[in-house]
């Protein structure tokens, strides 16, 4: 169906990144046509407007094709919507200029979707996924005492993401977020308890089948920028076709799948 290839052509480019930016440019080319006094219309600085909203335009499209150069294309879109403020009446009167920087953002942080490409791996990965799987999901066993889990990884992916608030536990709120599937790579799953603790090192780990996670603290890093998000901080509801972030940290994590796939998994016992 037209509508089916359209999902899966979209979800292998930085779609949306790429369209914020291009809107952002067009906003920036048609702020001169607001019925506004105050507006540059002509000489230099009119120009240079024109020069930055197309620019963006051909970067947001460009994106789509060229999804291998979105980072380059994300930095010069930041840097072109941060200049239109100057040169194009206010970053097309501050809409521009914000679409701009989001798309730009985007970009930066989308990574290719490698769901429709599946990985020949060793039958002994597949066959510990589930137990893995598992492990993450319930804390594991101590003669005394509640356990302390947390996870951080070196990258973190995510498809059809969404957080869906802050829901009680036993061991207190915590953030629920769902996801239709995420991979984690260079990852390093920890369970203390009173007695001993459990360390599980994995290069990657990927999840998927109606994906929940539940964590008291979530850091990670979107575009090199560090945010960290709580059940007094949570992020905004804010639906993400796909997403790429680094220096994950994740506290008390609870996580449910339908399905699991892990490489390169050791484990610790102290």
């Amino acid at each position: 169906m037209p509508d089916t290839r359209f999902r899966r052509w979209r979800r292998t480019r930085p779609f949306w990144g790429g369209l914020w930016v291009a809107a952002g440019g067009a906003v920036i080319l048609l702020a001169p046509l607001a019925p506004l006094p105050l507006l540059v219309r002509q000489g230099v600085a009119g120009i240079s407007g024109y020069l930055a909203g197309l620019l963006l335009v051909a970067a947001g499209l460009l994106s789509w094709w060229q999804h291998g150069q979105r980072v380059f294309l994300g930095v010069a879109a930041i840097a072109l919507s941060l200049g239109s403020f100057v040169t194009s009446n206010l970053g097309g009167l501050g809409l521009g200029m914000l679409a701009g920087l989001t798309g730009g953002a985007l970009l930066c942080a989308w990574s290719p979707d490698g769901r429709p490409a599946r990985r020949r791996e060793e039958p002994l990965r597949a066959i510990a996924a589930v137990p893995v799987a598992l492990v993450l999901a319930l804390p594991a066993p101590h003669p005394s005492g509640p356990a302390d889990s947390g996870l951080e990884a070196a990258r973190l992916t995510l498809w059809g993401g969404r957080f869906e608030g802050v829901v009680s536990r036993p061991a207190g709120p915590r953030l629920k977020l769902s996801m239709s599937a995420v991979e984690i790579e260079d990852g390093l799953h920890r369970t203390r308890g009173s007695d001993a603790a459990v360390h599980q090192r994995f290069s990657r780990l990927r999840l998927s089948g109606g994906v929940v996670m539940y964590v008291t603290r979530l850091r990670a890093r979107v575009g090199g920028v560090a945010l960290t998000f709580t059940p007094e901080l949570p992020p905004p509801p804010l639906p993400l076709p796909s997403m790429t972030v680094t220096d994950v940290e994740a506290d008390r994590l609870l996580v449910r799948a339908a399905r699991a796939r892990i490489e390169g998994l050791t484990q610790r016992v102290s």
